[in-house]
């Protein structure tokens, strides 16, 4: 089904095959409109594509909202401050940077869940608003823009 962009709805850009993975997990566990693009092909180029493909239409349509879904490669403070330095500031309340601390493979690896399963089960938390698996070490840095997103979305999503 096709998004109404005139509507509240969400997009998510993940980095590789992994993170679509959690990323259509999420959906398959939501309501709402939300929509997986293709990966990027690495942290760089999410950046690099929101800048060049998703700005854009993130400026054309008010009520898109962005999740940059990458692995932050053990190096949260670092990437995180590239991202905030790269948004532009006219969309940056609507654009979301989230990720395991290292990558989606050892988050699968530590959790024994499997990406897509895992992705359902992290819906699920923000549907319930709770954060058993959000307070995993894997993702606990996350708290700042899930908080900041939930606010968003479950109205939409769930």
């Amino acid at each position: 089904m096709a998004l109404n962009r005139e509507r509240l709805h969400l997009v998510v850009l993940p980095e590789d095959d992994a993170t679509r993975s959690l990323a259509t997990g999420f959906v398959d566990a939501t309501v709402g409109q939300m929509q997986v693009l293709n990966p990027a092909g690495g942290w760089c180029h999410v950046l690099d594509e929101m800048l060049e493909a998703q700005l854009t239409p993130l400026r054309k349509y008010g009520k898109r909202h962005l999740v940059l879904l990458i692995d932050f490669d053990n190096d949260f403070t670092n990437r995180m401050q590239d991202f905030n330095n790269a948004i532009p500031v006219d969309v940056a309340n609507r654009v979301y940077v989230l990720g395991a601390l290292s990558e989606a493979e050892e988050l699968k690896k530590q959790t024994g869940i499997k990406l897509g399963l895992l992705g359902q089960a992290l819906a699920k938390e923000c549907a319930g608003n709770t954060t058993t698996l959000w307070m995993h070490p894997q993702l606990q840095h996350n708290q700042a823009e899930i908080n900041r997103l939930n606010q968003v979305v479950r109205g939409f999503l769930f």
